[in-house]
């Protein structure tokens, strides 16, 4: 994490200012959505920006790329697949949790993974998981009650 907050920091140190003030815009609320699959990145954000909430959309393609994210946007809640490239969403939630200012963090994941892999592999039980492809219906419901309670 702390590799992850210098190199946030040189990040935040190049950026200028935002000439827009932020308190003239309502909040939005933001998601942040992980997974290597270009193709369903794209349907996530489609099908969420649908959904009757004010959802800033998110996205990144691995736990390394997500948790950069993480530090640069706060958002409010993380949807993340579990089997990917370079930093896979294990390593990444479990990073999140050990992290006294991250570990709070909403999380729900999908995933093409089996139950009893995913419970060796060591996720957090009080994470929702959902399984691959899942039924946007759900996934609303999910993300209402983590937002909205």
């Amino acid at each position: 994490m702390s590799s992850v907050a210098r190199l946030l920091e040189e990040r935040r140190s190049a950026l200028t200012p935002a000439a827009d003030d932020a308190s003239t815009r309502s909040r939005k609320l933001k998601i942040l959505v992980v997974d290597d699959d270009p193709s369903l990145l794209r349907l996530y954000e489609l099908e969420m920006l649908g959904w009757p909430l004010p959802l800033e959309i998110l996205k990144a393609h691995n736990g390394f790329e997500a948790l950069l994210k993480i530090g640069e946007h706060a958002p409010d809640l993380l949807i993340s697949d579990l089997n990917m490239p370079g930093m896979d969403g294990f390593r990444m939630v479990n990073t999140l949790r050990k992290d006294p200012d991250r570990q709070d963090l909403r999380i729900i994941v999908v995933s093409g993974l089996d139950t009893a892999t995913i419970a060796t592999l060591g996720l957090p039980a009080d994470i929702p998981v959902f399984t691959k492809p899942v039924q946007f219906s759900h996934l609303q419901a999910a993300v209402e009650q983590a937002l909205l309670r």
